[in-house]
C-alpha cells in the first residue's frame, strides 16, 4: 500500500509536470494531497528546475516567462503592487540596464533566460510572486519589512516553506532544513530557493543554495504566512 501511494503522488506530480503553473490557482501540489507548506517548497523547486521535484530538471528554463500571468499581475495597480514594489526598484535593480528593461518592458522570454540563467527580479518580490504562485492567500503584496519583524521569530525554528528574512537585507523561502531540529529550536543550516543572491546584488539570479551558521542567525522567520502554525 505504502509503495501504491508513492507511485499515485509521483504520477499526481509529473503531470503538474507536464501541464506546467500559469497562475494561483495551478497548483503544483493539489490541495488535499499535501499542505500549503509542500506547495510553496513545490513551487520554489519549479522555479529553478521547471518541476516540483528537486531532483529534476528542465533544460533552458524561464520561470517568469512560464508564470507570466504572475508577472502581469503584479504589473495591476489597482492591486498595490507598484505601491509596495516599485517597478524600476523593488521589483527589479538589474546591474545590467539591458536584462533591467527586458523585465520593464514585459519582454520575459528575454528577461526570465537572460545570459542564459534564470532570473526572478529583487529577492522580496520573488518570494511574495512565489507565495501567490503557490496559491497563498493573505499574502499579496508581502508586508513591510518593519511590520515582518512585528510578527517573526528566530530561525533557529525554521521548516520548509517559511518565509526566511533580514530586514531591509534579503528574503528567502525555505525548502530544506539541512542540520537542527525545527521543533526544539537548534536549526543551524537551511537551503533556500530566492533571486539576487546567488551572484550578487543586481544580478537577479533564482536559485538553490544554504544559509548556515552566524549568517542564519541574522535572519527571521515571518511567521505572518496564514500556514505558519501548520506542518
Amino acid at each position: 500500500m505504502k509503495y501504491k501511494k508513492t507511485f499515485l503522488l509521483a504520477v499526481t506530480l509529473s503531470l503538474f509536470i507536464v501541464i506546467g503553473c500559469t497562475s494561483a490557482e495551478a497548483r503544483l501540489v493539489p490541495a488535499g494531497v499535501q499542505n500549503d507548506r509542500a506547495a510553496v517548497v513545490a513551487e520554489a523547486y519549479y522555479a529553478v528546475y521547471g518541476s516540483p521535484l528537486s531532483c529534476a530538471y528542465v533544460p533552458n528554463w524561464n520561470y517568469l516567462a512560464n508564470t507570466a500571468g504572475t508577472y502581469w499581475h503584479t504589473r495591476d495597480t489597482t492591486v498595490g503592487w507598484l505601491g509596495r514594489y516599485p517597478l524600476n526598484g523593488w521589483m527589479t535593480n538589474a546591474n545590467d540596464a539591458t536584462m533591467r528593461q527586458y523585465f520593464v518592458s514585459g519582454n520575459l522570454p528575454a528577461y526570465g533566460r537572460y545570459g542564459g540563467i534564470a532570473r526572478g527580479g529583487q529577492c522580496k518580490y520573488f518570494a511574495n510572486y512565489l507565495l501567490y504562485n503557490a496559491g497563498i492567500s493573505g499574502t499579496d503584496p508581502m508586508p513591510s519589512y518593519l511590520d515582518m519583524a512585528g510578527a517573526s521569530r528566530s530561525s533557529k525554528y525554521a521548516r520548509a516553506g517559511d518565509v526566511l528574512f533580514k530586514t531591509n537585507y534579503h528574503t528567502a523561502i525555505v525548502v530544506q532544513v539541512s542540520k537542527g531540529s525545527s521543533s526544539a529550536g537548534t536549526v543551524t543550516s537551511v537551503q533556500v530557493v530566492d533571486s539576487n543572491y546567488v551572484g550578487g546584488t543586481g544580478n537577479e539570479r533564482i536559485a538553490l543554495h544554504s544559509i548556515s551558521g552566524a549568517e542564519l542567525a541574522g535572519y527571521s522567520v515571518w511567521t505572518g504566512v496564514p500556514y505558519y502554525y501548520c506542518y
